[in-house]
């Protein structure tokens, strides 16, 4: 199902909020951080937000399907779909699950 860009944003404003306050959490309870800490802290958010955003926004993408079926190299005969199979993608910020 393809979502709405209000149901995306809506998703994307959760995530966004959740880290935000893992982070102040985080900051409560860790006693004088240095900034090495600090960054770390920071920059596994960032990555672990930045793939989940990647996520939705391939999740909100409509699955393009083809006109026609492919059809069978040895008979010729239109192949038939079996369904779909989710898919692992590499990107840059991570292993994507593509539907």
């Amino acid at each position: 199902m393809v979502k709405t860009e209000e149901q995306i944003r809506a998703q994307l404003q959760a995530e966004a909020n959740a880290a935000i306050e893992e982070l102040l959490q985080w900051g409560r309870s860790t006693e004088t951080p240095d900034l090495t800490q600090m960054e770390d802290k920071v920059l596994w958010l960032r990555d672990r937000l930045g793939q989940r955003m990647l996520q939705l926004m391939v999740e909100g993408q409509e699955a393009k399907q083809p006109e026609e079926a492919p059809r069978c190299p040895e008979c010729g005969e239109p192949m038939r779909c079996r369904g779909q199979r989710a898919r692992y993608v590499e990107s840059r910020l991570g292993t994507l699950r593509v539907a």
